[in-house]
């Protein structure tokens, strides 16, 4: 991805139900975010998620990539114990 063409949305977002220590920085991780990076160069805009953990002081502590959004779902309920149900769609830019 070229820097300055690529904007993140956030598609989904969560609040945790207890804070989880981030085994990466440390940091306390308080809610977690599902984003794609829209890439006008990328031949497969539908492809590609990221599943964002969000310390309590609003910094990103650590991220994972998977091929769809699908995985990144099913990565933060085995990760975090977030249900599908649990998520808020977001429809703007976070």
């Amino acid at each position: 991805m070229r820097a300055g063409r690529c904007r993140r949305s956030c598609l989904y977002w969560d609040e945790l139900p207890e804070p989880l220590v981030s085994p990466v920085s440390g940091a306390s991780v308080t809610s977690v975010r599902v984003d794609r990076y829209d890439d006008p160069d990328n031949p497969h805009p539908d492809r590609g998620a990221y599943v964002i953990s969000v310390s309590d002081a609003g910094e990103e502590v650590a991220d994972t990539w998977h091929e769809d959004l699908e995985d990144a779902l099913a990565q933060a309920e085995s990760e975090f114990g977030l249900c599908r149900a649990d998520w808020t769609e977001a429809d703007s830019t976070r």
